[in-house]
């Protein structure tokens, strides 16, 4: 039976492990440094989450310099490295993936340097065939840049590729490189009704029922 995506690449944060625990601890530290935002809570904590971190940070601080406020988030990301966990399905929907013969592949808007702490942790640079952060030249999502360049470099097209998200940025990346997506709901942000999906997941062990089962 053919597989009915040749290639899958997947967002990190929300997708692939939950940083959300350590999202709210970085805001949280940063803000006894920084002045926050009037009425910042941890919905806005959790905003670090998705778009470029400059236009996160711009929104939670916007008193102080973003270059400031940006290395003070490089400085915490590597001390909250163990509130990062992965879901529980993620390694078998890698596994299985691969002895399926689909090609993976990641791109992240998570720095690289961060990136690498949470791949090593869990040693999960061993699955992907390429690697793309957040800084690492492309585009910042929602443009499709970085995932048309996945495609190039591994010789796949958008009909035969599948990215897998849990943000709009993420819809907005695959419709811009031509691709199907497939958006897992979070359990903790309000869903945007109006996000018009090709899949809906419940959790990141759906995706094998999209690429192998459908």
């Amino acid at each position: 039976m053919l597989n009915k995506f040749k290639l899958v690449v997947f967002d990190l944060d929300g997708t692939l492990v939950d940083s959300d625990l350590a999202l709210v601890k970085v805001g949280i530290e940063i803000a006894r440094h920084y002045r926050q935002r009037e009425g910042a809570n941890i919905d806005d904590y959790l905003y670090l989450n998705g778009p470029p971190l400059n236009e996160s940070l711009a929104i939670l601080f916007p008193h102080d310099d973003i270059e400031l406020t940006r290395q003070k988030y490089y400085d915490l990301a590597g001390t909250t490295i163990d509130d990062v966990s992965i879901f529980k399905s993620t390694l078998l929907v890698l596994e299985s993936l691969l002895a399926a013969g689909v090609t993976l592949a990641l791109f992240t808007s998570r720095h690289r340097r961060a990136m690498e702490l949470i791949l090593d942790k869990y040693d999960l640079n061993k699955y992907f065939s390429e690697i793309i952060a957040g800084n690492d030249g492309f585009a910042p999502k929602p443009s499709g840049e970085a995932l048309t360049h996945i495609m190039e470099r591994l010789n796949f097209s958008g009909k035969e590729t599948l990215y897998v998200g849990d943000n709009w940025r993420d819809v907005g990346v695959a419709r811009d490189a031509g691709t199907r997506i497939a958006f897992i709901k979070s359990h903790r942000r309000k869903p945007d009704e109006t996000l018009v999906v090709d899949y809906e997941l419940k959790d990141i062990k759906d995706v094998l029922e999209v690429v192998l089962n459908e």
